[in-house]
């Protein structure tokens, strides 16, 4: 019917009355023909009527096949089409499974030939390991044979000794064994033919005395023998001491042993005034002993850069592999300021003084280390809170020993103070007893210096004292880090802390990194799942308003957490669980410190008020 319509442009759809009434009006036309026309004109328009049906019956039938025809043609075609298609997609499964068989072949190749190394390289190692142990264990075996050889012979020398006088005891003894044998033997025998059962009754009540006798006599035998051999040995234990004694007389008899008693009575008399006028010297020695070559009291870190340390190990280990991620245009700026302090410090220059303030953890300590790293400068840290286990005049002691130490540097140091507002705050504000401390600060720091460079954290720069910020050339404010910077700490730290964290082996020795490494129980820690939520993690962060400090926090406790599982790895629910602690830790902080700059806020209205 679809295929009906489609060729024909409109079909009227029929009812039954139309169709009755065709065919009445047929019917009517051919009653009017039959009576217009004649018989064979009628007959004959019958005919023609009849062959144009059968005509058009045949065309219709003829089309019907020739449109079976072209729907048969037109699915033989499409399922060649779809053979093709099969026969084309089965030989590229075919090449692409060949192509996989060919990489999965090399890659095990690769694999084996990587493993077999490693197990070569391994073999080789385990017997360099065992032929060492079999020499070592050699030596120690001629060793212990030669002491073992020397006792042996100095034992058989005193059995030997032991042996002669046994053998001197013996023999006598088994001569008046002998000798009692044959006269019982004699008497048996003469009592055997004169005497008779009654005689023999009595031989064995002699056979059991002589048997008695024997057996007092070996008793007898070895109780002399154990009674002469302490003889002996406390007669030679005598002659020992005895001999010590005389050796001690003629060493101190005669005109030669007064000299020697004399000299010794001199230097037992020498030692005992060496010793009390060193007992009373050792205060004042270790006092300046300790000033000319140790670090001062103040300093509670320093890092000297000697040639042997840069040879020998890092000095700056800690940090060197740290990098300091700043926002750009302060990292331009930092980067100009560490160029100039090289080229200073390498050429003998004045040095400048830095301050630099923001919220903690936001890198300041970081960036001076790294700065002294570069620079090739000696570096120290103080704090100002240290100034509180002192005395005003003892404060002014340790500042005078510190900057007498820092000027003995030969190239140069960089002198850190941490919260230097806690005792360089405005004299209007700081305890009188305190204003004498700051005054020899002042003092120390008034001229400028080739040898040595403050750089002072705070943050609080604006209660410093004029004095000190009148000595300081550049005033540095660290911001907060955005979500890129936050972004790269994360990448680092995690490349420290979680990918590279067996590093950390080498630094307690080769051979426990080396035993660790064969270890079969060696993992590492798998933070493949960090990969793909950096970026998320650095946009949390960065709206929590997290820091430098916070970050290493968070990664840290991210390695605390893989080291907490069965099977060392981060996942997702691991990584949003730490995160989640992080973050409420973040805001605890935030509300401790808005809480405590509130108690300092009227604790300094109420010391205005006083």
């Amino acid at each position: 019917v679809i295929q009906r319509r489609r060729r024909q442009p409109f079909i009227r759809m029929t009812t039954y009355t139309d169709v009755k009434n065709a065919i009445q009006s047929q019917h009517e036309l051919m009653k009017k023909m039959a009576s217009t026309l004649s018989e064979e004109e009628f007959q004959q328009l019958l005919n023609n009527s009849n062959g144009y049906v059968q005509a058009k019956m045949e065309e219709s039938k003829r089309k019907k096949e020739e449109t079976k025809k072209e729907q048969k043609d037109k699915l033989d075609n499409i399922k060649q089409k779809k053979n093709e298609e099969a026969s084309k997609r089965k030989s590229i499964n075919n090449e692409i499974n060949e192509k996989a068989a060919q990489i999965r072949k090399e890659s095990n190749a690769k694999l084996a030939k990587i493993k077999a190394e490693e197990k070569q390289k391994l073999e080789e190692y385990q017997t360099k390991q065992k032929t060492a142990f079999v020499d070592v264990h050699t030596n120690i075996k001629l060793q212990a044979e030669d002491e073992f050889r020397k006792i042996v012979e100095e034992e058989s020398k005193i059995e030997k000794s032991k042996q002669e006088v046994v053998d001197v005891y013996k023999q006598k003894l088994e001569s008046e064994d002998l000798q009692r044998r044959q006269e019982v033997l004699a008497a048996t025998l003469q009592l055997k033919a004169d005497l008779s059962h009654e005689t023999e009754l009595k031989l064995s009540g002699l056979r059991a005395k002589q048997r008695i006798r024997e057996h007092e006599a070996k008793k007898e035998f070895l109780l002399q023998r154990d009674r002469e051999l302490k003889r002996i040995e406390s007669e030679n234990r005598f002659l020992s001491e005895r001999l010590k004694y005389d050796s001690l007389l003629n060493f101190f008899s005669g005109e030669e042993g007064s000299k020697r008693l004399t000299n010794i009575a001199g230097l037992v008399v020498t030692s005992f005034a060496a010793f009390f006028g060193f007992k009373a010297a050792y205060p004042v020695l270790q006092r300046g002993l300790h000033s000319y070559l140790f670090k001062p009291t103040l300093v509670s870190r320093a890092v000297r850069q000697t040639w042997w340390s840069r040879l020998f190990k890092k000095p700056f280990s800690s940090t060197s592999s740290v990098k300091v991620i700043l926002v750009p245009h302060l990292q331009e700026r930092m980067d100009g300021i560490i160029h100039a302090t090289k080229n200073i410090s390498q050429r003998g220059g004045i040095f400048n003084n830095l301050l630099l303030y923001g919220q903690p953890g936001t890198g300041k300590t970081l960036f001076s280390s790294k700065l002294a790293e570069l620079s090739g400068m000696d570096f120290a840290v103080m704090s100002g809170p240290s100034f509180d286990q002192f005395e005003p005049d003892e404060a002014i002691t340790e500042i005078k020993n510190l900057f007498s130490w820092a000027n003995r540097s030969p190239r140069g140091l960089l002198l850190f103070v941490d919260e230097a507002d806690s005792f360089l705050e405005d004299r209007s504000t700081l305890h009188p007893a305190r204003i004498s401390v700051l005054n020899e600060w002042l003092n120390q720091t008034g001229t400028e210096s080739r040898k040595f460079m403050c750089i002072y954290e705070t943050n609080r720069p604006e209660i410093l004292d004029p004095a000190v910020q009148s000595r300081i050339t550049q005033a540095i404010e660290f911001p907060l880090p955005s979500q890129r910077e936050i972004f790269e700490m994360l990448a680092q730290y995690t490349e420290i802390y979680l990918i590279k964290d067996s590093v950390g082996l080498k630094e307690r020795g080769f051979f426990t990194y080396l035993r660790r490494r064969l270890s079969p129980s060696f993992e590492q820690i798998d933070a493949n799942v960090l990969s793909g939520l950096l970026e998320k993690i650095s946009v949390d962060l960065a709206h929590e308003k997290f820091v430098g400090r916070d970050v290493t926090n968070f990664v840290i406790a991210l390695a605390q957490a893989a080291y907490a599982t069965p099977d060392l790895k981060l996942t997702p629910d691991l990584v949003d669980a730490v995160l989640k602690q992080q973050i409420e830790k973040k805001h605890a902080d935030v509300s401790y410190l808005a809480s405590r700059r509130e108690r300092i806020k009227d604790y300094n209205l109420r010391m205005q008020t006083r």
